[in-house]
């Protein structure tokens, strides 16, 4: 039995329910993980704070990408998403994409499991 669900972003209806369907477990993390990274500090009238503001550092210099930005998603991801420890954050830039990877741990049903999210940003030209 599933430990986690959330809604499926999607928004997609059950064909039997007609209720929205929903994601559990490993696919609930990511999504948080994903949503915690690209929202904007301030999006949310009802928590300001919530979210990493990513885009703010696409013009940094590849060095403060590496350093700031991994330290940044760290903190949020720690602050807003209790059900992971954090493990490694790597963030790249490859072909005019922010690649950021992040490697975590969560309990599930008494056992510790190692996942990875994957948040893609595109670096558009002025």
């Amino acid at each position: 039995m599933p430990s986690y669900k959330d809604l499926d972003f999607s928004f997609s209806k059950n064909s039997f329910t007609n209720d929205l369907n929903v994601i559990e477990d490993s696919r609930s993390i990511r999504q948080s993980i994903k949503n915690i990274l690209l929202t904007f500090n301030g999006e949310r009238s009802f928590n300001i704070p919530f979210g990493a503001s990513l885009y703010e550092n696409l013009f940094d210099s590849f060095d403060d990408v590496n350093i700031d930005l991994a330290n940044k998603i760290i903190v949020t991801l720690n602050r807003y998403e209790p059900r992971i420890r954090v493990v490694k954050v790597s963030p790249k830039i490859i072909k005019d994409k922010l690649s950021i990877e992040v490697d975590y741990k969560y309990s599930l049903g008494g056992q510790s499991i190692v996942d990875k999210a994957t948040v893609q940003l595109d670096i558009e030209e002025s």
